[in-house]
């Protein structure tokens, strides 16, 4: 277990991070919580674990390893078991749980926000963290919905839960219950400050494209010709490549999209599959007619930059506070550029920045972060939350 205490009187927080890679559910559930609480009572448990496991196994054993916190989480594209825990005179927690095949996106968003409400008024820091499905609606819009009931001085962070081996709704987790097609949400209010780094270290190729057809987040033609032919052209892709899927998912790996962002931030990325047989683009969020669109790249060097980076904007809104806990949010995506080794670098390079606190990085689908204005969807980034 990595263990964190702030034991200024009357402010007594702590975090504490655990893992299990037991291959029976229920014991590595047990394992990974009972690591991370360490015997304390936590305010907050998150779960997350590979869709390898059964959660119905899971989620039980967890539940009873936290008491009475407050849990959510869900499906990783990590192995094992991750848990991260929250406690102390210093933190509440309250959490919700919305579904997205109900409500719609937005809507779901605000209503899982709502648990902000349950933190009461004694604690004058908040912080929301938001983990959703990424098949059950534009996640985009579920950032909306939750920003909307937040507001702008409320920290906020998450993912999307990640695809299992087979194809269908992913899986979130809410107390005792197993969840799919989902927002789930725990709001966190604190004696001490949050904060948001979020970054990717990619970099444009080429000149823009131009969005000219599209139906919520397929793109059906760029440059008013067939999307994935454009795309594959901006490449210099052999012809041979857009008839193989394989081939073509490894180019949209390494070459998502980006889309201007305000002045002095990098490119919000957004993640692509395609079709080759409609010859379109889908991308992890809508991009309507007349967006304009990069297509990136990144050396290994840039993004593990970028994520000492994201840890570093984060620690800054602590102003000078150490923290006691990072609870990091990364795309699978990055891993896959990274490699083993560069991802197992990218972890280190986040536990060097928490100065021995503990720490946890999540993999997921897509990230959740707001550091500035009301956009907070992003792909292939490292989204960091700094516990002060």
């Amino acid at each position: 277990m990595q263990d964190g205490r702030d034991t200024v009187p009357a402010v007594e927080r702590w975090a504490g991070a655990g893992h299990s890679d037991d291959s029976d559910p229920a014991r590595a559930g047990q394992e990974a919580v009972a690591a991370a609480i360490g015997g304390e009572n936590p305010r907050l448990v998150l779960v997350f674990a590979s869709p390898r496991y059964s959660f119905d196994a899971l989620l039980p054993a967890a539940r009873q390893a936290a008491g009475p916190a407050e849990l959510i989480g869900g499906a990783t594209a990590g192995e094992g078991v991750r848990a991260f825990a929250l406690g102390g005179r210093g933190f509440t927690a309250a959490s919700a749980a919305a579904k997205l095949t109900t409500a719609g996106p937005r809507e779901a968003g605000e209503q899982a926000a709502r648990c902000l409400r349950g933190l009461g008024d004694e604690l004058p820091h908040r912080a929301l963290i938001v983990v959703a499905d990424p098949l059950a609606g534009d996640s985009q819009d579920v950032v909306r919905g939750a920003y909307a009931v937040a507001g702008a001085t409320v920290s906020l962070i998450g993912g999307s839960t990640s695809i299992g081996p087979e194809p269908g709704p992913t899986t979130q987790l809410h107390g005792d219950r197993v969840l799919s097609g989902s927002v789930v949400a725990a709001a966190l209010a604190s004696d001490a400050p949050f904060g948001v780094g979020v970054r990717h270290g990619l970099e444009p190729r080429g000149g823009p494209l131009l969005v000219t057809a599209s139906q919520g987040t397929t793109v059906e033609t760029l440059n008013d010709r067939p999307a994935l032919d454009a795309y594959l052209e901006a490449l210099a892709a052999p012809p041979e490549a857009g008839r193989d899927p394989a081939a073509v998912s490894g180019l949209a790996l390494r070459h998502p999209f980006g889309v201007a962002a305000a002045r002095g931030r990098e490119a919000q990325i957004r993640s692509l599959t395609a079709d080759v047989e409609s010859r379109s683009l889908r991308s992890s969020a809508e991009l309507t007619p007349g967006t304009l669109v990069w297509l990136m790249e990144g050396e290994s060097d840039r993004l593990l930059d970028a994520t000492v980076e994201a840890c570093f904007e984060a620690l800054a809104a602590l102003g000078g506070r150490p923290p006691i806990g990072l609870l990091a949010f990364d795309s699978v995506a990055r891993a896959g550029l990274l490699g083993s080794s560069g991802a197992a670098e990218e972890r280190a390079g986040i536990g060097a920045a928490a100065g021995g606190a503990p720490t946890a990085a999540v993999p997921t689908f897509a990230e959740i972060a707001r550091t500035r204005g009301f956009a907070g969807f992003h792909s292939h980034s490292v989204a960091v939350l700094a516990i002060g």
